[in-house]
């Protein structure tokens, strides 16, 4: 094998071993946000066309839901931390199919996607930002043991 070869695989190896020591959520900081602009967005971004916030007022329900997935609630499913909601807004598609489809009642199941559409094409990173400092918020306020931002 060439050295350079040598060389780039044990720099990949070494970079690899301490990726996978490293805590990425306890890394992981985001600016702060402004959960009003997060209510903005959580619009703008089509979320309550299947979700609710306990204790958020959205003006725009009468849009016609698709689902009604309710988020911040007081009893846990998926979101239990801050860095749970941010997996959960940047990669939807890490909940099991069968937990989402146990949700839905039979005509939700027939008519729905299985999962939550990828936001990570169109929302801009101050959306998210403002986003999660929104859901955080709520999330902190109505749920028993969700773990907020730091």
């Amino acid at each position: 094998m060439h050295p350079s070869a040598t060389n780039t695989i044990l720099l990949i190896t070494a970079c690899v071993a301490s990726l996978l020591q490293t805590n990425f959520a306890e890394d992981l900081r985001l600016p702060q946000g402004d959960a009003e602009a997060g209510l903005k967005a959580f619009v703008d971004l089509r979320c309550i066309h299947c979700h609710a916030v306990q204790g958020a007022a959205i003006d725009h329900l009468e849009l016609g839901k698709r689902l009604d997935l309710k988020l911040a609630v007081p009893t846990p499913r998926f979101v239990k931390s801050y860095n749970g909601l941010i997996t959960a807004i940047t990669n939807p598609r890490h909940v099991v199919q069968e937990q989402y489809r146990q949700l839905l009642d039979p005509t939700q199941k027939a008519e729905a996607e299985p999962f939550m559409l990828d936001l990570t094409t169109t929302m801009t990173v101050r959306q998210l930002i403002d986003l999660l400092a929104f859901l955080d918020e709520r999330y902190a306020t109505n749920q028993t043991g969700y773990t907020p931002r730091h």
